[in-house]
This record gives structure tokens, sequence and C-alpha cells, in this order.
């Protein structure tokens, strides 16, 4: 549902006891430093303690077409 409003990356704030969950049960990763970088001129409300996990919904492309237009950021508990 979210690719049909041209979602390509999801990116969520995991507290730590839960990033296992969030990567071996639902594909998430790391946000890797470059990629953090790019949300530079984004803002978003983080939170002290949590890990910041992605998951690009454009699968077919490759991450460097994909880029950071269009994601999609919340917070799990």
């Amino acid at each position: 549902m979210l690719v049909s409003f041209k979602v390509k990356v999801l990116v969520l704030s995991a507290i730590p006891s839960l990033v296992e969950t969030w990567t071996s049960g639902f594909g998430f990763k790391l946000l890797e430093d470059e990629d953090k970088k790019r949300l530079t001129n984004v803002n978003l409300m983080l939170f002290p303690g949590t890990t910041l996990l992605t998951k690009n919904l454009n699968e077919a492309s490759s991450a460097q077409e994909s880029g950071w237009i269009g994601f999609f950021f919340f917070f799990i508990r």
C-alpha cells in the first residue's frame, strides 16, 4: 500500500531489545552512516537510546536508484 503512495524507504526508530525482531522478522536493516547523512536535511523526531532501521520497498531497483525521495518514518515502542 505504501508503494502506491510512492514511498520507497521505511525508516523506523526501534528500542534495542526489538532490533532483532525488526531485522530478522520484517527484513529491516541498520541504517548505514551514509544514509544517515542523507537524512540530515529531514526533520525527524529521534529518541535517545533507539536504533534507526531501514527497509527498501523498491526491491527491484538498486539502492542508488531508489534514493530517499519519498520515505516514511515511524516510531514503534
